[in-house]
């Protein structure tokens, strides 16, 4: 799972909502005990011995179980608060902003993996309370009234506090939308041992080059390991993905920034660059690539191992497609490996 969508991501973001709408009913606690509305009083006591239960659950990863009982307890609060109050007091505005934290919990638990919470269920309880509670508030008069400036203040408040609930989550979301939709791409393009780009990768960044005019000063080399089946067999494959991550960051670290280099499949590597200078002059550079995968103290569990590569090296030409520009390096990479190896062929 990403470092983006994670358990003390959602644990941190529970305990910042049981927080605020710990204080928010303190404060209504507080306003109701002024005005003697004791309905009102009795509920905001409950709900914040309430979310004071809820850092339990935060604690205890109940998080499913967090989401829908906060649902609720907003929910309930809401019906009763518009009932003793009337809708003028904005109680309702409430439900808007659950709207958006039901489906993010949604969201958070099938990204996790885990059992998820019901988005749609609570926002359709959530639907037929205000309906419900909008009706009786115009059918019963409210048996208590909170002074007109205080009810205009709390339209504000419920506003402010609604629509800032509503933008944090939403960019929330937007940000880890848009890092999971980067994190999946690079899975697409990306080799998941050596982080190198892939021969998918590759294959569309050739495909491109190959339109560009000046395509004719550019060169594949295909890159091999050599004799790395024999340090599978001999140290097992937990060595030969340490050699493969290994070459693959001596090839980086050692290609020209305008070159690409990728996985091309196995314990092959292929290539891709421009001679800026001259043909021969890269092919210098790639050598110099081979000397230091040879001159790298390879170790694993206490053995060195002796790693070497070896490159053919093809330059472009009009009368080759894609598919045999390819073949053409992995032709004088062939000629390397048999001409003995831990060199470059061009």
């Amino acid at each position: 799972m990403d470092s983006y969508v994670n358990s003390k991501s959602a644990t941190v973001m529970a305990s910042l909502i049981s927080a605020l709408f710990l204080f928010v009913h303190t404060v209504l606690l507080i306003l109701f005990s002024t005005y003697h509305i004791m309905p009102m009083v009795y509920t905001n006591a409950f709900s914040i011995v309430f979310y004071c239960i809820m850092f339990v659950f935060i604690r205890n990863k109940w998080m499913n179980a967090f989401a829908i009982a906060v649902h609720l307890e907003v929910s309930i609060h809401m019906a009763i608060a518009v009932v003793f109050v009337g809708w003028e007091c904005g109680f309702q505005i409430a439900l808007l902003g659950m709207n958006v934290l039901a489906f993010y919990a949604e969201y958070l638990g099938r990204r996790l993996l885990e059992r998820f919470v019901p988005g749609l269920a609570l926002s359709v309880v959530g639907l037929v309370l205000y309906i419900g509670t909008f009706v009786i508030s115009h059918l019963f008069p409210s048996p208590y009234r909170l002074p007109y400036n205080v009810e205009f203040i709390l339209q504000i408040a419920w506003g402010i506090i609604v629509f800032a609930v509503m933008i944090v989550f939403l960019k929330v979301f937007v940000y880890l939308a848009a890092n999971s939709e980067r994190e999946l791409s690079s899975q697409l393009t990306h080799d998941k041992l050596t982080k190198l780009p892939n021969r998918y990768f590759m294959a569309k960044h050739l495909a491109k080059l190959t339109k560009e005019r000046d395509v004719n000063q550019y060169w594949i080399a295909m890159a091999d390991i050599d004799n790395f089946k024999s340090v599978n067999d001999t140290y097992g494959h937990n060595c030969g993905d340490y050699v493969l991550q290994t070459v693959a960051q001596i090839l980086m670290d050692g290609k020209d920034k305008h070159a690409e280099l990728c996985r091309w499949g196995g314990e092959e590597f292929l290539l891709v660059g421009k001679a800026i200078q001259s043909f021969p002059y890269s092919c210098g550079q790639l050598n110099l690539m081979r000397s230091a995968v040879e001159s790298y103290d390879f170790w694993y569990e206490g053995n060195r191992l002796s790693v070497t590569i070896t490159i053919g090296v093809a330059p472009y030409n009009e009368s080759y497609n894609l598919r045999d520009w390819i073949n053409a390096a992995d032709e004088l990479l062939y000629e390397g490996k048999c001409n003995g190896k831990n060199r470059v062929v061009w």
